[in-house]
């Protein structure tokens, strides 16, 4: 578990230190460079938990239930509860991060998605997949569109 120092700091050199980390963040310009700062910045504990919490988000934001998201991401229910508390009471930044995220899955998805037709006329496989994936990509983009509304 991450720690911080016990000694108390005054509220405004507090808002200092978060101000400078938000500006920071900020300035980065691409994932390239997050990656880097956050590697410097975070050890593999801090990094790990944001990255799970963030995973949490989304999934919620793509209404899965608490038990996939336990049993993909690993982490309890109560870890879920305090981030489902977020997104229900005002968490503003994480949803609209979360929603824009998952508009660039869905497009990724959308655009890496191309029909082929079957090298064999009585191959029946190579269809079937397509359309496996296509209501795949449908069905993402519902979700997205239920979380942006």
């Amino acid at each position: 578990m991450t720690r911080i120092s016990r000694r108390p700091l005054d509220k405004e050199r507090l808002n200092r230190f978060y101000d400078d980390f938000r500006a920071a963040v900020a300035l980065l310009d691409n994932k390239q460079e997050a990656k880097n700062f956050f590697f410097d910045l975070l050890t593999h504990t801090e990094r790990k938990m944001l990255a799970k919490r963030l995973q949490v988000a989304l999934m919620l934001l793509q209404q899965e239930n608490y038990q996939e998201i336990r049993s993909y991401i690993g982490v309890s229910d109560s870890t879920i509860a305090k981030i489902n508390n977020w997104l229900n009471t005002g968490a503003t930044g994480l949803t609209k991060i979360g929603e824009r995220l998952l508009k660039i899955r869905s497009v990724k998805l959308e655009k890496n998605f191309v029909p082929r037709s079957p090298r064999l006329a009585g191959d029946l496989l190579t269809p079937a997949l397509n359309k496996g994936l296509e209501l795949t990509a449908q069905y993402l983009h519902r979700k997205q569109k239920q979380a942006i509304d």
